[in-house]
């Protein structure tokens, strides 16, 4: 079995989103093999359907699919990010600060997105410097602190407390280390 793994960069104006093109592009341009038909033709009636389907499912507001991505708003062109993805029939999605930026409704409901993709039996792999957001997506959380694994928590063995604790160990050492050679000059 193959996995189709998808990505979705902290950066998305930068490194996520196609600019100058339209929403469309942006979302089937992973997953264009599924509306090729023979000998090598798109069969766009099929594609319009499934962006269709798409921007009403992931609530995506835009004028049409016609429409020029960068004038999305940077919650909708997450979504069409992910939309991409979920277009692709990925398994395992990896997302770098996928809420950055967005507002309060638009991260609920790419968060209920997010639940129904992992409900599927599929794979979230995410980073992030909101504590609250790995909290109620994740099953497990990694704690990276100065290069080096400070912490691996499970769902029903962590606290905040604890989290960032192992995030600021490094700092924390540092800072000690430091204190302790400054006393050694006194």
């Amino acid at each position: 079995m193959s996995a189709c793994v998808g990505f979705i960069p902290e950066d998305r104006k930068t490194q996520g989103v196609f600019l100058g093109q339209d929403v469309c592009s942006n979302i089937t341009i992973s997953s264009l093999k599924r509306f090729c038909t023979w000998p090598k033709s798109l069969d766009l009636i099929k594609e319009r359907e499934a962006v269709t389907a798409l921007i009403s499912k992931l609530s995506i507001v835009c004028n049409s699919f016609y429409q020029s991505i960068e004038t999305l708003s940077g919650g909708n062109q997450q979504k069409a990010l992910v939309g991409r993805w979920l277009m692709a029939s990925c398994n395992i999605l990896l997302l770098d600060e996928p809420t950055r930026g967005m507002d309060v409704g638009a991260k609920a409901a790419l968060h209920d997105e997010l639940f129904a993709f992992r409900d599927r039996g599929n794979g979230l792999l995410i980073v992030s410097s909101e504590l609250e957001e790995l909290m109620l997506l994740c099953d497990r959380i990694i704690v990276l602190s100065d290069g080096e694994c400070s912490g691996e928590f499970t769902r029903h063995d962590w606290s905040k407390e604890l989290i960032l604790d192992a995030a600021f160990r490094a700092y924390k050492v540092k800072n000690t280390e430091t204190s302790n050679a400054e006393k050694s000059f006194d």
